[in-house]
């Protein structure tokens, strides 16, 4: 779903307006609430976390906001996903092991 945001959302905030975005563009007229989901990294103290928010509306525009656990991210892979040598975190850790 497009939400007009840069495909790499690094910060809560982006990472939150996205996860809003995405609830606004479900909402339809046959709906009651609508959900949007949106990942992706942020930083704290020079460390990179990956971090998933889920913003729900309901129709009359009350929402709430809620975030997955945390967790520390390699710095290569932070740095190869936002290169664009993967798409995804899944993608960048299924090739490390592998």
């Amino acid at each position: 779903m497009e939400t007009g945001l840069p495909p790499r959302l690094i910060g809560l905030e982006q990472v939150v307006e996205g996860a809003r975005k995405r609830a606004l563009a479900a909402m339809s007229s046959e709906c009651d609430f609508a959900v949007g989901l949106e990942t992706d990294f942020y930083t704290i103290r020079e460390e990179q976390f990956d971090v998933e928010a889920a913003y729900m509306l309901s129709r009359g525009g009350k929402w709430s906001l809620g975030f997955s656990p945390s967790f520390p991210i390699p710095k290569w892979i932070y740095e190869e996903v936002l290169k664009g040598t993967y798409r995804e975190l899944e993608e960048a850790v299924e090739t490390s092991t592998e």
